[in-house]
């Protein structure tokens, strides 16, 4: 069953690219986005990461912490976004456990959809640089994203339908705007 608002973001514990512990709790006390994608070599992921990254300094104005956690193994996301300096923590489970505790589902109607509905995203992806590579992890791997508020409560739990759909930035920006008020 999916994770909905209101729950109480579940308990996990891991490492992230540079060796920080990583942790729910260690989050509280700030908005959180935590977002899953496909594999680090993913256009459409890495596409999303560039973007989060140009957002990166107004969300953190706002108390925003991002997080991403991709299901390949920490080598191949220190050759593709792992290279970038991005600001915050990129997670590596090639297991998948995360992937499973969230979970996050595969379609292989929304990989096919994705690849013909949001052909000019991948274009444009990979006009920035963002070229396939090998693929780690279920192909088909819808992505997610879960914004969590300070007290680690999810807000808005967003399940992609196809390859690139992500929570809108508009909606991450009108969410942060409204805890203002």
């Amino acid at each position: 069953m999916r994770l909905q608002k209101g729950q109480q973001v579940p308990h996990f514990q891991v490492k992230d690219l540079q060796g920080n512990d990583y942790t729910p709790e260690n989050q509280k006390g700030s908005w959180t986005l935590l977002s899953f994608y496909r594999y680090a070599s993913c256009p459409f992921c890495n596409l999303r990461i560039y973007e989060l990254h140009l957002k990166h300094e107004e969300f953190k104005k706002a108390g925003l912490k991002l997080a991403a956690i991709f299901q390949s193994p920490k080598e191949k996301i220190q050759n593709h976004a792992g290279n970038k300096k991005l600001g915050y923590p990129l997670i590596f489970d090639p297991e998948q456990k995360l992937y499973r505790l969230f979970q996050l589902e595969t379609s292989w109607s929304g990989f096919l959809g994705g690849m013909l509905i949001k052909m000019p995203r991948m274009l444009s992806a990979m006009q920035k640089g963002y070229l396939p590579g090998s693929i780690e992890g279920k192909i088909n791997q819808m992505p997610a994203d879960f914004l969590i508020d300070p007290e680690g409560v999810i807000q808005i739990a967003y399940y992609g339908s196809d390859l690139a759909d992500h929570l809108p930035l508009r909606q991450i920006t009108e969410a942060l705007e409204q805890k203002k008020s």
